[in-house]
């Protein structure tokens, strides 16, 4: 179950926090020095309890003592090794599943990026139709096939939070999350040489309150959903998948300002999606990237200018 804030505040007033699946070192040490509520003998026994309380003390201000031989972005801390922040002002992002129903506009998101070799293909179908989009990849991915996301980023599609390993979101506790969240900011703008799209994608649409809370304190304002789908994973009763045609179809249900869901990695996505945009065109509708479809700063359209520059040609050779 997700954790309240107030009992993440009630934790973080009381006690120090603790690092996931372990206890917290310095912690640890006062219980293991026989150290709690017991007045140590000797001066150096003295000396040694002090230095324990000074950095149980600096825990519970907010700080993270050094522990020998362990690398920042160790497991159940942020990337450089800290403790979640506490959550701000807003306390919780905001859910979106659509945009503004007043224009002709949808915006298609692609997440995951599990298949890299299908995910390029699907890029390339979207390059030769001149077709914004919006990715949400999940950073695991990003690392294992960098050349590709920097060749989405060259081109200009906007690229946001997914998490780095996609996780039940609301399975995981306030600590977890915000780590899965800024871990991934992280390991992707490493790959990318630049800012990412400040959008969060819960994996499987999945939040909590927590999940809201972790997300701000991240630095994302905003948590995506949709209201269009290529539905993917569904089967039909027998076990066997739909037909493509029933997946371009699930696809075009979208109206004025919906955000359309697909996978970068999925073979039916990349066969349905010609399809796809060929019908939302045809009913007259225009593609936008998610920050122009929310209005997000600085949101402008995509331009599609080939060839590409050396430099760029450069980036996306595999290493």
């Amino acid at each position: 179950m997700h954790e309240s804030y107030a009992g993440w505040m009630g934790r973080r007033v009381g006690r120090a926090p603790l690092a996931v699946g372990r206890r917290h070192p310095a912690r640890a040490a006062v219980v293991e020095s026989g150290a709690v509520l017991t007045i140590a003998s000797s001066p150096s026994a003295r000396r040694r309890l002090a230095a324990v309380l000074l950095a149980v003390a600096a825990v519970c201000l907010g700080g993270s003592p050094a522990i020998a031989g362990q690398p920042p972005g160790r497991p159940g801390f942020g990337p450089a090794g800290e403790p979640a922040p506490k959550p701000i002002e807003p306390l919780s992002a905001a859910v979106v599943t659509h945009g503004s129903r007043a224009q002709k506009v949808v915006a298609l998101t692609f997440d995951d990026g599990y298949a890299p070799a299908v995910c390029g293909a699907l890029v390339d179908v979207l390059v030769q139709t001149e077709t914004p989009a919006t990715f949400f990849p999940n950073s695991v991915n990003v690392v294992r096939t960098p050349a590709l996301w920097r060749r989405v980023a060259d081109l200009g599609f906007p690229i946001g939070n997914h998490t780095v390993s996609h996780p039940y979101m609301p399975g995981l506790n306030y600590q977890q999350q915000w780590t899965e969240i800024s871990s991934d900011r992280v390991a992707l703008e490493r790959v990318i040489g630049e800012p990412s799209l400040m959008v969060f994608r819960p994996p499987y649409g999945a939040f909590s309150p927590g999940t809201l809370l972790a997300a701000r304190a991240a630095g994302y304002g905003v948590v995506l959903n949709w209201d269009a789908s290529f539905a993917d994973s569904s089967r039909r009763p027998d076990g066997q998948a739909w037909p493509v045609t029933s997946y371009a179809r699930a696809a075009s249900r979208g109206g004025n300002g919906s955000v359309i869901l697909g996978h970068c990695g999925s073979s039916i996505d990349l066969a349905a999606l010609p399809a796809v945009i060929a019908s939302y065109r045809a009913r007259g509708f225009t593609f936008v990237t998610i920050p122009e479809l929310l209005g997000l700063p600085g949101a402008a359209p995509m331009q599609f200018v080939p060839p590409p520059p050396a430099w760029k040609l450069a980036r996306w050779a595999p290493l």
